[in-house]
């Protein structure tokens, strides 16, 4: 089928999506120090109540900052049967403890593998979910801004905050650029007659195997990339570990002191339940 080509329609994370919400509003750092806290707290859940709580917050937070739910959840997408097998392996091969709900030869499910199941796909979803949050209401300058000043205590550590920060931004604006060069090349191949077009979508294996030929050409555009950046780069004169100016100064306004201040009482909140 034509969407299964379609990788970039699927990839949510290093896009930005214009809009006016609060979320958009917010100051990029508070934004990522946010998302760094609840990300943190939901890592440290393992009930079901606050994990579930957690996951209704946080798609209240996609639902306030004008992001389609269905949207933010597509970034699962891709790797949707990996994930699937994940978890069958944790729900099967976990530790027994507890009651066992149901038990074949080697295989057990308990309480406890059952939770842990629950809680990890619960998790992955929040850190989908609060990624993309991030990223679709964030610009790219205003991520690299947002991980310098986040960063900055570490620069009396020596540091070197602020190529970190660019080699992070730089990661997650090329997320998407690389997605739509592996759909190019999948339709490309799908076009001369290739495996992806026979193979089922539920083996893993074959699924692996029939992509295996575009690592080469995908490893090769990056390289492409990489290179004319650095050009780039170079030509616009970047020095690193240099002083520099900025172009748009940013000062904290009281919704964004506000908005730091409910995240920490929720995550507060989140824990001790």
């Amino acid at each position: 089928m034509a969407e299964d080509f379609e990788l970039l329609r699927y990839i949510t994370i290093g896009q930005y999506l214009p809009g006016e919400s609060i979320v958009h509003r917010l100051d990029p750092a508070v934004k990522l120090l946010s998302a760094i806290i609840v990300i943190l707290t939901v890592a440290f859940l393992n009930a079901y109540l606050p994990n579930i709580t957690a996951f209704v917050l946080i798609l209240g937070l996609v639902a306030l900052s004008g992001v389609p739910i269905g949207y933010g959840l597509s970034g699962l997408r891709p790797a949707i049967w990996f994930i699937f097998a994940l978890l069958i392996l944790e729900l099967l091969f976990s530790p027994v403890k507890g009651v066992v709900l149901w038990s074949y030869s080697f295989l057990h499910i308990s309480q406890y593998s059952l939770r842990l199941t629950v809680t990890s796909l619960l998790r992955l979803i929040d850190f989908i979910l609060l990624i993309s949050v991030f990223t679709l209401t964030t610009r790219t300058n205003d991520v690299t801004r947002a991980m310098e000043r986040v960063s900055k205590p570490l620069q009396y550590l020596k540091i070197p905050t602020r190529e970190l920060a660019l080699i992070m931004t730089i990661a997650l604006r090329f997320v998407p650029t690389f997605a739509m060069e592996m759909e190019r090349l999948m339709k490309a191949q799908a076009s001369r007659g290739g495996g992806l077009t026979k193979v089922a979508k539920w083996n893993i294996v074959a699924q692996a195997r029939a992509r295996l030929p575009l690592v080469i050409p995908l490893f090769l555009i990056a390289l492409r990339r990489a290179e004319d950046l650095v050009v780039a780069m170079e030509s616009r004169g970047y020095v690193p570990n240099q002083k520099r100016t900025m172009y748009r100064e940013y000062h904290l306004a009281v919704r964004d002191w506000v908005a730091l201040a409910v995240v920490v009482v929720v995550s507060a909140g989140l824990i001790l339940i």
